[in-house]
């Protein structure tokens, strides 16, 4: 046995340490900072200064030891053989493996974790009027070595936790006394029992109601809460706040005192063990207050690698986070961080890589009643504040919101790629929820650019979207479910998309750069304005449009546009469906406004705006848009507006098409449908802001007779308003007892104030003419023809009994043979003097006046006549 290590050596020892202490200096013996490192290397027997162990009644404090073999291998040589400097150090210094616990219950409030891994899982009650610092070596690891365990859970739980019997409004005097009184409308609580409160203290009004448009979870709901500040002292039950609450509460109103603690981590980093499955947050916070979270990261991670709940200002800055594993069918969602029904969140200057989301908030689905820690819980996320976040190759929106959200704001981010992960759109931003700004923020080849499924002030300004491999911006509904069933429902949106500069590089297929959904029985609110869109890289075959909106049955959607869509160097094969595309089924109303630039140089268009779905989709439409087409000769049907096979009623637009050829004869600007019609049909005659508008006709068939022909619906003309209807086909088409038109012939029908149909104004025949050389019998499809008779000694044309009334043709005569008109059996002629045409040049017309059973017509001829 070593020398002095009887308990009589020891006793002496120890008297001669005491009566000797003062004549020697601290460097007398061996100085540690850590105790596991002083037992390490100083022999039995032998003395040694070092501070004061955790949780020892002298913690921090420096003291003399004298190195023993048992357990706990130090003696303490007492307060008479203390040093000369007995100063206390203010940090505890631990190992990665020392024991947290129990410095966060002892009374220093400062510790640096040196290198190594914190691998047991640490859950500690923060007590109120506690501040905490704990700075981790960066080579220290918070590891997690254990399914669904969080690594460090810090948390405090309510000061007290009470019954709200009443909720008030009261004009209140707030001002501190001294000063000009002025009131102001707050909430007042009455509580249960009496509570001491001062001005400034924060109290969290929680209850068992659904937030609603949030997501929630077979009968488990995301439950309204909010944070509060009291307004003036008080000592009862009544409860003055500083404004008024925002929520509705009325299902098990409670109040609960926020404790006011915090805790800072500086430093360090995370990863977790292969071994492990199913993820858990590295860090959790809950119910906190002003901490800061700097300097850290992961390395990996499955889960969160930091989750706040329920917390009050708190700042995370300059922290990286990386390779997450997005496994949700494991249940990990590797986020950055998790900002869960707290308010005032700052998020400054963080980076991430390969993450599902850099930052997110987020919503707890629970069942009712939550007690304990749990209560922080209930709330939504507010008022959280994004600077300066930088992320690359994430899987599913790098910066995102979730349906419980209310007020965030980020500014001057930048967002490098995204990829499809599991259960993912890629997009490089989402926003859910209502009240959320994105401002100046960058994608840089995203997947898709903006995600914007909120239900109320959503606000996109800024944007920049570079060589987005697909949409630069798609408006849809969030994930909301019902609070019972979980099942998924619509709800109102409500997206604006302003400014800024963005472009697409080789899209997907049909990836229009702008895509807006109506679901069924929600109205859907968006505004495109002042953006410019280049899309002018690489082949554009894939898109069928610029703007897609697609509608649900039941669905309302209305857009205020104002872009510019740059199509110079875009290439493309066949020619674009339609520069606005309407899609979906069932009966939707669809509301356009504002204005549309197209810069396309040679890139073919076939309309402005198409529509499609089943045969028995109706879309009522009430469109007011000023489209200017800039470009070369090379427009296919750029005055179209073309259903396929769908009911667009109620439309008017604005055209204004420069620096390209007139179409088939008619003059750019008109504001224009295009239709097949069928035997029997309505004419669809569009409204128009300026009373001008074009019907074009692709009948696949005649459309004569009182079956067949067309028929006239004044129920959407404009006073005065001229439509001019071009049958764009080889068929007869007849209107009403107006006019019946020939291939490639048009007329203009007028509808005019107090009177009660439309009237027919001029029609015009085809500018070819056919040549007759021998006789003829005219047919149906020769309805307002021009035909040159060219005979040497005469032959003779025929009109038919079965022509429709208001059939026409023009004849001349091109040869030396005069030719005689003939009626066929049942019909009539006359003419005068005579029905003979009068020489070379002469020219002849004649009409069907009337044919009252479409078997007796009756005709006129008129003209250069002879007996």
């Amino acid at each position: 046995m070593p020398v002095g290590y009887t308990s009589a050596n020891r006793r002496t020892i120890q008297l001669m340490v005491e009566q000797a202490a003062p004549l020697f200096e601290d460097g007398s013996a061996p100085m540690f900072m850590e105790m596991v490192d002083a037992i390490a290397t100083v022999v039995v027997g032998k003395l040694f200064y070092a501070i004061a162990p955790v949780g020892n009644e002298h913690e921090g404090e420096k003291r003399l030891y004298l190195r023993t073999a048992v357990a706990p291998f130090y003696a303490d040589q007492g307060d008479a053989s203390a040093p000369v400097s007995r100063g206390v150090l203010p940090q505890a210094i631990l190992p990665a493996a020392g024991d947290l616990t129990a410095f966060l219950a002892g009374a220093r409030n400062s510790a640096a974790i040196r290198a190594g891994d914190i691998a047991t899982p640490v859950a500690v009650a923060i007590a109120d009027g506690r501040r905490y610092r704990i700075d981790l070596d960066r080579l220290a690891r918070l590891y997690q070595a254990n399914d669904n365990t969080a690594v460090l859970e810090l948390y405090t739980l309510p000061v007290w936790i009470d019954a709200v019997n009443e909720i008030t409004e009261s004009s209140v005097n707030l001002v501190i006394a001294g000063n000009t009184a002025a009131y102001s409308t707050v909430s007042v609580l009455t509580t249960a029992t009496a509570h001491t409160l001062k001005r400034g203290d924060v109290v969290k009004v929680i209850a068992d109601d659904p937030v609603p448009y949030a997501k929630h979870v077979d009968g488990s709901s995301v439950r309204v809460g909010e944070f509060a500040t009291v307004g003036l002292d008080s000592t009862g039950t009544t409860i003055t706040l500083m404004g008024r609450l925002r929520e509705t509460y009325s299902t098990n109103i409670r109040v609960f005192r926020l404790a006011d603690a915090s805790v800072d981590i500086i430093g360090g980093k995370a990863d977790y063990d292969n071994a492990v499955v199913e993820g858990s947050p590295f860090l959790r916070l809950m119910g906190l207050r002003n901490c800061t979270i700097s300097g850290g990261g992961s390395d990996r991670q499955l889960s969160a690698a930091i989750q706040i709940i329920g917390c009050l200002d708190t700042k995370i800055t300059g922290c990286d986070f990386r390779t997450g594993s997005n496994d949700p069918v494991n249940g990990n969602y590797p986020y950055g961080v998790d900002d869960m029904g707290s308010e005032g969140t700052l998020f400054s200057g963080c980076s991430g890589r390969d993450l599902r989301h850099l930052f997110t908030t987020d919503g707890y689905a629970m069942a009712a009643n939550r007690t304990g820690k749990d209560v922080h819980r209930y709330g939504r996320t507010r008022g959280a504040v994004i600077t300066g976040l930088v992320a690359h190759d994430c899987s599913n929106a790098a910066l995102d919101t979730h349906d419980e959200v209310d007020g965030l704001t980020a500014t001057g981010s930048i967002v490098n790629g995204t990829y499809f992960g599991a259960g993912s759109t890629a997009p490089a931003y989402e926003m859910r929820g209502r009240n959320v700004h994105y401002d100046s923020c960058t994608a840089i080849r995203p997947t898709l650019g903006f995600y914007m499924r909120t239900s109320r002030g959503g606000l996109v300004t800024n944007p920049k979207v570079v060589d987005a491999v697909g949409r630069v911006l798609r408006v849809d509904k969030g994930n909301v479910t019902t609070p019972d069933t979980a099942t998924e429902i619509s709800h109102p949106i409500e997206a604006r998309f302003i400014g800024g500069e963005s472009s697409q590089r080789d899209p997907a297929i049909d990836e229009a750069p702008f895509y807006v959904v109506g679901r069924s029985g929600a109205t859907t609110r968006a505004e495109i304005g002042g953006g410019h869109v280049y899309t002018a890289h690489g082949a554009m075959d894939t898109q069928t449009s610029i703007l897609r909106i697609y509608a649900e049955d039941g669905a309302a959607i209305e857009a205020d546009l104002d872009i510019v869509i740059d199509l110079r160097d875009a290439t493309r094969g066949a020619a674009m469906a339609a520069l606005i595309y309407v899609g979906g089924a069932g009966t939707n109303s669809i509301k356009l406004r504002g204005r549309v630039r197209v810069i396309k140089g040679a890139f073919p268009i076939a309309a402005l705006i198409g529509t499609g779905g089943p045969p028995s989709t109706k879309y009522d439409a009430d469109i007011d848009l000023d489209v200017i087409v800039e470009g070369d000769t090379d427009f296919a049907g750029a005055t179209s507006l073309a259903p396929v096979g769908t009911d667009l009623s109620g439309t008017w637009l604005n055209t204004w098409v420069r620096g390209h050829k007139t179409i088939a004869g008619v003059r750019s600007g008109f504001h224009a449908i295009s239709y097949t019609p069928v035997p029997g049909d309505a004419l669809k005659t569009p409204r128009t802001s300026d009373g001008r508008a074009l019907v074009r006709l692709t009948p696949a068939s005649d459309l004569k007779g009182l079956t067949d022909r067309l028929t006239i619906s004044n129920a959407n003309w404009r006073n005065d308003q001229d439509i001019t209807v071009y049958n764009d086909s080889a068929y007869i088409v007849q209107i009403a007892n107006f006019v019946t038109l020939g291939p490639k012939c048009k007329c203009i029908l007028r509808y005019r104030a107090g009177s009660s149909s439309a009237i027919l104004v001029s029609a015009t025949v085809p500018t070819g003419a056919y040549a007759r050389t021998s006789s003829y019998s005219m047919a149906t499809s020769d309805d307002n023809s021009r035909n040159k008779l060219d005979h040497a000694t005469g032959a003779t044309v025929t009109m038919q009994a079965n022509l429709p009334a208001g059939y026409t043709a023009d004849f001349v005569q091109s040869g030396a043979g005069q030719w005689t008109f003939d009626a066929a059996v049942g019909a009539s002629i006359t003419g005068y003097p005579g029905l003979r045409s009068a020489g070379l040049n002469a020219k002849v017309r004649i009409v069907c006046v009337s044919n009252y059973d479409g078997a007796s017509a009756v005709f006129e001829a008129s003209g250069h006549l002879v007996a």
